[in-house]
């Protein structure tokens, strides 16, 4: 018989014995999550190349500028920013589309 057999037959069976589980722990849950009050009434997509984040913030930072309040998402990019005169203009390979949120500016 080895070692890890010797061992497997001196334990103990599972059903054997008595099982306390940890206490338990309270903890203090911090979110970045914040409702939602307002909406603009718009999105704007555009079809993109860019198919990560740092590639496409390479770009901007290329501008000499950095640029938040954007998404990357099936190959399209989306932003509440009109991506014709911003520098986000960078990021579309086409023209914007403009689509409603539906939501009329108020949640």
């Amino acid at each position: 018989m080895d070692a890890a057999q010797a061992l497997l037959h001196l334990a103990m069976p599972r059903t054997t014995g008595l099982y306390l589980r940890p206490a338990p722990i309270t903890e203090v849950l911090t979110t970045n999550l914040l409702p939602v009050i307002e909406m603009p009434p718009t999105v704007l997509l555009a079809p993109t190349a860019f198919t990560d984040y740092r590639a496409a913030g390479g770009a901007l930072e290329g501008q000499g500028r950095r640029e938040s309040g954007w998404i990357l998402r099936d190959n399209l990019v989306l932003s509440f920013h009109d991506l014709r005169d911003s520098p986000l203009r960078v990021l579309g390979d086409g023209d914007p589309e403009r689509r409603e949120t539906g939501v009329g500016g108020q949640r």
